[in-house]
């Protein structure tokens, strides 16, 4: 059983979540590493510069306005399409998913926008 099982979307403890976001993680993990989102993210962030568009600073996360889920995450139209990023730096993507980084335990972005996985803390 993954380690992200019984925390839901907030990265909040919830023994009621389950199965359904440990599967939503793997395939935001698989997403997240796909040569199209790579090329589409790398596009997208040339084309705006790097520049953050909520603070002007230097943008390194291509953010989904619409945010990814398991019913949408097959939707090229949701994950790839233009109109649905944002070039955003760390601190004001932090801000838009509530300081916590990105919308699932264990996900979090480095400076220059990469995925990277890190187990929850549990107490």
């Amino acid at each position: 059983m993954d380690r992200d099982v019984y925390y839901n979307k907030s990265g909040c403890y919830d023994p009621t979540a389950g199965e359904a976001i440990s599967n939503t993680s793997k395939n935001m993990r698989v997403f997240y590493t796909t040569r199209k989102w790579r090329r589409c993210r790398n596009g997208f962030m040339a084309n705006r510069y790097f520049v953050c568009e909520r603070c002007g600073g230097v943008a390194t996360i291509a953010h989904h306005k619409k945010p990814i889920t398991a019913e949408n995450i097959s939707n090229p139209d949701i994950t790839l399409n233009w109109d649905n990023l944002e070039a955003v730096c760390y601190g004001c993507h932090s801000a838009i998913h509530g300081g916590g980084g990105a919308v699932f335990a264990g996900v979090t972005f480095d400076e220059d926008g990469n995925l990277k996985y890190s187990p929850p803390h549990r107490d």
